[in-house]
């Protein structure tokens, strides 16, 4: 749990308790054992509506060798972190290898040569577009889906579970993953999409958003750009598990 802590910044307890398969009430046991006891994580009630989130602090991010501070809790962009968590947990659980924004820029933020995870190359930036993760193809791992996640309803029907997260059929390249909570302006979407168009190291790139708004415009711009008709785009409605707010934790 440690690892995957410095890797996403932080989750919640019903976050972490899912990528664990443990129940919440153990997990919390364990995590305060962690923080009181050996003093490698430490936990924050940050925001009405947002559940205790946890976090490596500083001891605990070396010792799984990765040294670095421990996060600084951002409001502004709490929410977003938090469901970018909650696509990598199900992505993992699926059997996938999921690479977080962090281990993004460590490999290609600071590289002239070939890009590896990063979406692509921008003129008007001095450094490359960061995903919010990215995909590896599976891998033959053991897939820890269950058949009662496909319970979960969205304004009225069931959604499959491979269907809310998908990953392209035979492919043998990383899907790169944005998380859409608000809209973008449109000539922003078609900059991202006409860069995504030509990253040919990705099989393409999956949109999740919880707004038809944003689905709309951002579907728009893969249109006008070719991107949609590369069969490179994907685009999907974000429905977050249960303890990702406050509301719903269990």
């Amino acid at each position: 749990m440690l690892k995957w802590l410095v890797d996403w910044r932080y989750a919640t307890v019903a976050q972490a308790a899912r990528l664990a398969d443990r129940n919440h009430e153990a997990l919390r046991r364990r995590i305060r054992r962690l923080e009181f006891e050996a003093g490698l994580v430490r936990t924050s009630r940050p925001l009405a509506g947002i559940p205790t989130v946890v976090m490596a602090t500083a001891r605990g991010s070396a010792t799984v060798g990765k040294p670095t501070e421990s996060p600084r809790l951002s409001h502004a962009t709490l929410l977003h972190t938090l469901l970018v968590a909650d696509v990598a947990i199900s992505y993992t659980l699926l059997g996938h290898e999921v690479v977080s924004e962090r281990r993004i820029a460590a490999r290609d933020m600071r590289t002239d040569g070939p890009l590896v995870w990063a979406g692509f190359r921008r003129r008007t930036h001095r450094w490359p577009h960061l995903p919010d993760a990215v995909v590896l193809p599976p891998a033959g791992g053991e897939s820890r889906h269950r058949p009662e996640d496909d319970l979960m309803e969205h304004k009225g029907r069931r959604l499959r579970w491979r269907d809310r997260f998908p990953f392209p059929t035979e492919a043998r390249l990383p899907l790169a993953v944005e998380v859409e909570l608000v809209a973008k302006r449109p000539v922003e979407y078609r900059e991202l999409c006409a860069g995504y168009r030509g990253a040919e190291h990705l099989s393409g790139v999956l949109y999740l958003t919880p707004e038809p708004s944003v689905a709309e415009a951002v579907s728009k711009a893969a249109e006008a750009t070719g991107l949609a008709q590369s069969g490179r785009f994907l685009v999907r409605p974000l429905v977050a598990f249960p303890g990702v707010t406050r509301h719903d934790e269990r």
